[in-house]
């Protein structure tokens, strides 16, 4: 509303100061910068999932291989070794993923 000393134009233009005209530049102008931080982590997520993926398919075609010792990043490993390490992978791969959804999950709210 028009206070009675001011014109209408006048008026709109201190109501259009405090209000943004769409929902999007609202979100934009007072939450850019936490908008981005998820953008971020979540793309970041990405390999991280990927990667909990994969590895389950890896360790069971390496548990009916025969074709061992192989060699992986300039050393040979046995079935067993090879497994275990890329059990451990997993399960780190698995804690990682699991503690930045927490992550998102709570910064998000």
């Amino acid at each position: 509303m028009a206070d009675k000393g001011q014109t209408p134009a006048a008026s709109a233009k201190s109501e259009s100061e405090g209000m943004e005209p769409t929902i999007f530049r609202y979100v934009f102008r007072y939450s850019m910068g936490h908008q981005i931080a998820l953008l971020t982590l979540t793309v970041g997520a990405y390999p991280l999932y990927y990667g909990t993926l994969e590895l389950p398919k890896i360790i069971i075609n390496a548990i009916g291989a025969e074709d061992f010792p192989k060699p992986y990043f300039g050393k040979e490993f046995a079935q067993i070794e090879f497994l275990l390490w890329l059990c451990t992978a997993y399960l780190v791969l698995v804690l990682l993923f699991g503690g930045l959804k927490f992550v998102l999950n709570v910064y998000k709210g």
